[in-house]
């Protein structure tokens, strides 16, 4: 649930309309100290409360990557693995069969 409430930034983007800096999603994601939060602010909260799943979240997000970010943070904070990077390794160069030197 996204809660927007009034204050000066509020009216001014009222007033004045959305810039490229100045969003109402902005307003809202850094508005906690007047109780507002955006929608994703509240699937992270559901999440960490172990509430919904992480597929459930990164589905219903408006803003994917930055709720990834913040799944991200919340895993780490439990100590559980954020990425899926185990077994990567780089390519061994291949010979070439006709025994070109490329380099």
């Amino acid at each position: 649930m996204e809660i927007l409430c009034t204050s000066l930034r509020i009216k001014d983007l009222l007033i004045n309309g959305e810039t490229e800096e100045k969003t109402f999603y902005n307003v809202l994601k850094e508005g906690f100290t007047h109780n507002m939060r955006t929608f994703d602010q509240h699937l992270l909260s559901l999440y960490e409360q172990g509430l919904i799943t992480e597929e459930s979240a990164i589905a219903y997000s408006s803003h994917k990557t930055e709720l990834k970010r913040g799944l991200d943070t919340i895993k780490s904070a439990r100590g559980e693995k954020t990425s899926d990077i185990d077994g990567l390794h780089l390519e061994q160069e291949e010979d070439d069969p006709y025994g070109n030197s490329w380099s």
